[in-house]
């Protein structure tokens, strides 16, 4: 079973700029997660935002850039932040506040902004950290001054078994971060 409702448009935009995108429909870790992520959907969520959306030009910065595409830039980049070099299931301590948090699954930045005039092509993005594309938003800071800034905030921290159990249960609660 293929899970994708990509409009042929963007498909075909996409696979002309990285045809070997096309194998992540294909892998059992993308069907995986989308089996989780269609698992969580609110059946009652208004979906008309995404229509509109999907009408606009695969290039346009808004344009939605569909998950398989995420995925695969994921798998290309080894599911490590572009920025930091840390995977997804590693931990992080805010060196700061003490509270830890998994890096967890990558988000899509635009290296030029798109509040800057960045278009949504393959070589103008990349898969970060969520942290980093919090901090990074419509700044126009180069990777290096990012990745020096984060690293003054945030260290990878290895958890005990124990620790693990404990962050699991907040998890399961909806607690992202934990301060040990």
């Amino acid at each position: 079973m293929v899970l994708d409702d990509t409009p042929a448009r963007t498909r075909e935009y996409w696979l002309a700029q990285a045809p070997e995108y096309i194998n992540a429909l294909y892998n059992p870790l993308y069907h995986g997660e989308q089996m989780q992520r269609l698992a969580r959907r609110d059946p009652n969520e208004n979906t008309r935002w995404k229509e509109k959306l999907n009408a606009l030009d695969p290039s346009h910065p808004k344009a939605p850039v569909p998950d398989w595409v995420r995925f695969a830039k994921r798998e290309k980049q080894g599911f490590r932040c572009y920025i930091l070099g840390w995977h997804e299931t590693d931990w992080m301590l805010n060196k700061q506040s003490g509270e830890i948090q998994q890096v967890g699954i990558l988000t899509l930045d635009h290296t030029v902004a798109a509040a800057n005039g960045g278009l949504t092509t393959d070589a103008n993005t990349m898969m970060i950290a969520e942290i980093a594309n919090l901090k990074k938003g419509s700044k126009q800071k180069t990777y290096e001054e990012m990745r020096t800034f984060l690293h003054t905030v945030y260290e990878l921290y290895t958890p005990s078994f124990e620790q693990i159990i404990a962050i699991e249960s907040f998890r399961l609660r909806g607690i992202k971060k934990v301060k040990l």
